[in-house]
């Protein structure tokens, strides 16, 4: 089960779960006391990504939208946060106007684009709307873990 941040929990298929139990733990814990955001529609990729998240000594909470995120980051609770993950295509509020709005209001957590677009024009397309940093789909754990270390 994942903990939202509005309190609620959902569990993820059977696939995720398997991934996840499956995926090697990061011994040297580069993620201990680290807190991440994780955004994504897709309730299994935030599992996913929380697991590889926790099992690098970090902590992960998780919101299913732009318009969520930007709620739990408003005020002085982005400080609870090291950095946001942030899918780029999602309903409600997508992830490039969720990295803009962060901007605009004075939020300066490094933000994480994640994002199955890997054309041309991406990167730019990603780093001008106010991220710091772009990951592609599927998720290489390892280099996902390097940044996040890094942030």
């Amino acid at each position: 089960m994942i903990l939202e941040p509005n309190g609620s929990s959902y569990g993820t298929d059977g696939e995720s779960q398997i991934a996840c139990r499956q995926g090697k733990s990061d011994s040297s814990g580069r993620l201990r006391g680290a807190r991440f955001l994780v955004v994504d529609d897709h309730p299994d990729l935030r599992y996913l990504v929380s697991c590889f998240i926790r099992k690098a000594g970090g902590e992960a909470d998780g919101a299913e939208n732009g318009d969520e995120a930007i709620k739990v980051l408003s005020g002085t609770r982005f400080h609870l946060y090291d950095a946001v993950i942030l899918d780029m295509e999602m309903p409600v509020l997508n992830g490039y106007q969720t990295a803009a709005r962060l901007r605009s209001l004075g939020i300066q957590i490094p933000v994480i684009a994640l994002t199955a677009s890997a054309m041309n024009g991406d990167v730019d397309r990603c780093l001008d709307s106010g991220c710091d940093f772009y990951l592609t789909k599927p998720i290489d754990r390892l280099l996902m873990i390097d940044v996040l270390a890094s942030v």
